[in-house]
């Protein structure tokens, strides 16, 4: 079934999935600033009992790529979440969408993800 996420918040899916596989760039930030709707669905992930892993494609090290999220204001918990090489952990989770229920939130996904409601 296909559902309209802009219209209807990632709430209204994210009991059917328990892993959120999510892209930063364009989703989580403009390479501006963050999308402080994005991060407030972050935190009702977590309180939903549900996880999430950020990921970048960014072509430098990893630590940078937290650092500039830290100078946008992320929190660190989420900062801990952000992975690299976006490719293997897509791997990943094409396998683990066969053993558990996964969401791969990718970039154009921005109004999926940072509505909640």
């Amino acid at each position: 079934m296909t559902k309209n996420l802009d219209s209807e918040g990632l709430r209204s899916i994210a009991e059917n999935y328990d892993l959120f596989y999510i892209d930063l760039w364009g989703v989580m930030h403009n390479g501006i600033e963050l999308h402080e709707g994005a991060i407030f669905t972050l935190k009702k992930i977590l309180e939903n009992n549900k996880n999430f892993v950020l990921l970048t494609n960014a072509p430098r090290p990893i630590q940078p790529v937290k650092e500039f999220l830290e100078k946008m204001g992320m929190e660190k918990e989420f900062r801990e979440l952000v992975k690299k090489e976006m490719a293997r952990w897509c791997r990943s989770c094409a396998m683990n969408m066969r053993t558990m229920n996964a969401l791969i939130l990718p970039y154009k996904a921005e109004h999926s993800c940072t509505k909640w409601d």
